[in-house]
């Protein structure tokens, strides 16, 4: 039976953590382990889950290094043949989740990566998202569950670091399909979401990232077709709608990010180059090293090599690496042994990746 790895990035707001990881508790696939990589939070976090949860694995970033990197590190860190990146937002509604997934990628050797419907984090039968496509292009996937073949993303690589968050699962899922993978809904299961409850949407924190990461995404992925048809209108309507607000409210600390935002992320689009995307170290195989990780491979080891924009003196993206909290625990759903993997060939696959934004 394949393992499954959930990796779970927690960046403050224990009180999610814990009903997350308590929704979790309940799946009833038996082979699974749950990693969680704590980013920097100040509420004890990583102390609070090790307690009350010995079968998680814990891990903690001294400083936040983003959610792409968190995500990053703890997937490193895994063991299974598929990875479940699950927001710390989010509960697990439905116990048989693993079971489902796991099937619908299983059926297919071309599916990179699958997801649940997402619903509202209270009332269960409000359908929050259910894949297809939206004014930037297609959406299949949720970046709050997606979960992803191993192969695939030692193909492509992991989450973009430099996006630090907003817009990394878009720009994977871009890859992944530009690839030839292919990408599926499964709307046979549910997990619920509670948006911004780590960065408040309409915050100076996420009106900052989430334009400056706009332009880079458009940059690296839209078609020129579909971003004047389609892209630049919406992105127009939307982006007066949230002036206007602002400036109406008086929210001044909001604007100032969004032409923060702007600046950046035109610098950053303008030099952006090709490079290698943050990999899984690679063992003599290449698979992972019988050895684990190792003192060498911090979370984050990828960045020193990205591209910066200017935006001021020390970011968190130049911030240092990681501490690890302890070894892995017993006592969880599945035993602590490493796995290995090989590339090999796979079944031709179509471009599913053409016209993508």
């Amino acid at each position: 039976m394949p393992r499954v790895s959930i990796v779970i990035p927690a960046f403050n707001r224990l009180d999610y953590t814990r009903r997350c990881l308590e929704s979790v508790e309940h799946l009833t696939y038996p082979n699974f382990e749950t990693l969680l990589v704590d980013n920097g939070s100040a509420d004890g976090t990583a102390d609070s889950v090790r307690q009350e949860f010995p079968w998680v694995r814990v891990f903690r970033n001294e400083v936040n290094v983003g959610y792409a990197a968190g995500c990053n590190g703890g997937i490193r860190e895994s063991r299974g043949d598929y990875i479940l990146v699950l927001n710390n937002d989010t509960k697990v509604v439905d116990s048989h989740l693993l079971d489902v997934l796991v099937a619908a990628i299983e059926a297919n050797p071309t599916v990179a990566g699958v997801d649940p419907r997402m619903v509202d984090y209270v009332n269960y039968g409000k359908v929050r998202m259910e894949g297809g496509p939206d004014a930037y292009g297609d959406h299949e996937l949720t970046g709050s569950a997606p979960m992803f073949r191993r192969e695939a993303l030692d193909e492509v690589g992991l989450f973009d670091e430099f996006y630090f968050c907003f817009w990394e699962d878009r720009d994977l899922f871009a890859r992944l399909k530009k690839s030839g993978w292919v990408l599926r809904h499964v709307p046979g299961v549910r997990v619920a979401h509670q948006s911004g409850a780590t960065a408040p949407l309409g915050s100076p924190f996420a009106i900052y990232w989430d334009t400056r990461n706009f332009f880079i995404f458009m940059r690296r992925h839209a078609t020129f077709r579909r971003f004047v048809v389609r892209v630049f209108p919406h992105w127009i309507h939307t982006t007066a709608l949230l002036v206007y607000d602002n400036v109406k409210d008086n929210n001044w600390s909001v604007l100032r990010e969004w032409l923060r935002g702007l600046r950046d992320g035109a610098r950053a689009a303008l030099s952006d180059r090709a490079r290698a995307a943050p990999s899984f170290p690679r063992g003599p195989g290449g698979g992972l090293p019988s050895g684990g990780l190792g003192p060498t491979h911090g979370f984050g080891q990828d960045r020193a090599r990205e591209p910066r924009d200017s935006w001021g003196e020390r970011t968190d993206l130049e911030a240092p690496g990681v501490e690890r909290l302890g070894a892995p625990r017993s006592g969880g759903p599945i035993p602590q042994q490493p796995i290995e993997f090989v590339l090999g060939p796979r079944a031709a696959r179509g471009n599913a990746g053409e016209d993508e934004v």
